[in-house]
């Protein structure tokens, strides 16, 4: 929602020692690095300052109409939000103030603006990656250009010059990465956002974009599009990348690359990137500039303040908390020492990609055994929706998930749905709410059986996923000869993975559920697969209740 204020999402480093205790904690997050919302009085955009990481205002150079703020001629169609202010809006987007335009043909315009010493060095570091974004709307009729980019020099505006690719549009021989609109006359282009590079070079790389956005029906302009632009610094001597993608929406999770719309590579000496450049002949309207390091810091999703994480004693532990919020993965880090930043702190006791639940997330860790240990919590993005889950609360009692199937041997022993009440020495309840998984869900198993759960068939993909789920295992454990085990399977033909043994041997009469985390197999990514939760029976089974699963869920591994 668009607000009057600025609205900054910068999660910050917070540290606070526990008093009396060997323990401290940290937050450590990505940071957005330069923010521009023109929130600023309607009016020629001249020497405003705002914003964050820059170095002085912007300035306002070419010739006729000005840049203004709060100019919405060429917005006001149905395809395109606007506020009081003039700005731009998006779902679920937070925004702040107006946007630029011109109003008009006539004319060239370029507004520049210098990054500060800390945004540069932030944003141009071989071996990194880092991100922006704009809030667009691209021209819809005639000779109409717009272009943002990030380089070494101003874009020029000139009256007259060469037919360059993209109409009159140049820089002094420098290099730049950027995002140009271009509609169906004089420079070719269909209004799509199309990734621009300036490679030493006077005249403009384009790649065209294979996005339109649309003009709805009684509109003057194109919708509002959230571009969205990663940008991977190599070494010199190796080409640098530049992606460009289309985002639909603003609290989902972060594109994979082959979902880009747009992508160039040039070979840059980046370190001298230090300007922001506009330029338009007469349509192009931006708004919400944003540069960082995160995808999710970029898009502008609505932020829980400065993420903070406390420390408290618990039983025999300690309980760990922090401001959350939904959807988003967390990891718990840790260290012994702050010699290295606590980005590069390994995951704390299997603590990753933890779902963020607002306002705030808790874990409870038990004591660490050394004397003295510094913790913190990494926010890394939205979580992917699950690739496979099931929780079987809507599941038909004594029936299977759809699309999962059940095999057994005959011997008196199933996979069921229900409420596990009922089995002499089960459990008594469900994981959560009041239906689970088990073998035979209300009594014992038999002798000497063997009974299969395979899931519905779900694709793992290439960054890898984490079989999550609550377990609950109840079996002769001498001899130990009654066993569940986990598989994965190919789901082309229902043969085991190599490699695809998840979990085996799994005994034990602790009578209490317990949440497993696994991860899959390299060998599955890229590749459609089912989980096989598998149980049997020798023929001197005392009495117990067998392998009773809930709450499954499957989730792609976090960026």
């Amino acid at each position: 929602m668009k607000s009057t204020n600025r609205a900054k999402r910068v999660l910050t480093h917070a540290a606070t020692a526990i008093a009396g205790m060997t323990l401290t904690t940290t937050t450590a997050s990505a940071e957005l690095i330069l923010l521009e919302q023109f929130d600023y009085p309607a009016g020629p955009l001249n020497g405003d300052d705002g914003g964050l990481g820059f170095d002085g205002g912007w300035v306002n150079t070419g010739w006729s109409r000005d840049y203004e703020v709060g100019i919405i001629n060429y917005a006001n169609g149905a395809g395109t939000t606007i506020n009081e202010l003039g700005g731009l809006e998006f779902p679920g987007m937070e925004t702040a103030g107006g946007a630029i335009s011109r109003f008009g043909t006539a004319g060239q315009r370029v507004v520049t603006r210098a990054l500060s010493t800390d945004s540069l060095a932030a944003l141009t570091a071989n071996g990194t990656t880092i991100w922006f974004s704009v809030l667009t709307t691209a021209p819809s009729n005639g000779n109409k250009f717009g272009t943002i980019i990030f380089g070494t020099d101003a874009l020029m505006a000139q009256q007259s010059a060469p037919p360059f690719p993209n109409g009159n549009l140049s820089v002094a021989s420098g290099q730049a990465f950027g995002i140009t609109m271009r509609n169906t006359s004089n420079g070719g282009g269909t209004g799509s956002p199309n990734a621009i590079a300036f490679i030493n070079s006077d005249a403009p790389t384009v790649n065209e974009g294979t996005y339109l956005p649309p003009i709805t029906e009684g509109g003057t302009h194109h919708d509002t599009s959230l571009v969205v632009g990663k940008i991977k610094w190599n070494a010199n001597g190796t080409e640098d990348e530049l992606l460009l993608f289309n985002i639909t929406d603003a609290s989902g999770p972060e594109p994979a690359e082959e979902e880009a719309i747009a992508t160039l590579t040039a070979d840059f000496d980046q370190s001298n990137f230090d300007v922001i450049s506009l330029w338009d002949t007469g349509s192009t309207i931006y708004d919400e500039i944003r540069f960082g390091t995160n995808f999710v810091d970029v898009v502008g999703a609505q932020a829980s303040g400065p993420l903070t994480l406390n420390i408290a004693p618990s039983g025999p532990g300690f309980s760990l908390s922090w401001n959350s919020q939904d959807g988003q993965a967390y990891d718990l880090v840790s260290s012994t020492d702050l010699s290295t930043p606590p980005a590069e702190w390994p995951v704390y006791e299997g603590n990753a990609n933890i779902v963020g639940v607002a306002p705030e997330n808790t874990l409870v860790i038990p004591e660490p055994t050394d004397q003295k240990r510094f913790f913190a919590i990494i926010a890394k993005g939205p979580v992917p929706p699950p690739l496979l889950e099931e929780d079987f609360e809507s599941v038909t009692p004594l029936t299977l998930p759809t699309d999962w199937s059940g095999t057994d041997n005959g011997a008196g022993t199933v996979w069921q749905v229900g409420s596990p009440s009922g089995a002499v020495t089960g459990p008594e309840t469900a994981a959560n709410g009041l239906q689970c998984a088990g073998t035979n869900i209300g009594a014992n198993y038999t002798n000497p059986a063997q009974a299969s759960l395979v899931t519905k068939a779900f694709t793992v993909p290439a960054g890898g996923a984490t079989l999550n789920f609550s377990q609950y295992i109840d079996t002769e454990v001498t001899p130990s000869g009654d066993l569940g085990s986990i598989r994965l399977l190919n789901a082309n033909d229902d043969s085991v993975l190599t490699g695809g043994d998840l979990a085996t041997n799994l005994e034990g009469n602790l009578q209490q559920w317990t949440n497993q985390s696994i991860a899959l197999p390299a060998v599955a990514n890229g590749l459609s697969v089912k989980i096989e939760f598998f149980f049997e029976s020798d023929e001197d089974a005392e009495l117990a209740s067998g392998f009773y699963i809930d709450d499954i869920e499957v989730l792609a591994t976090a960026p």
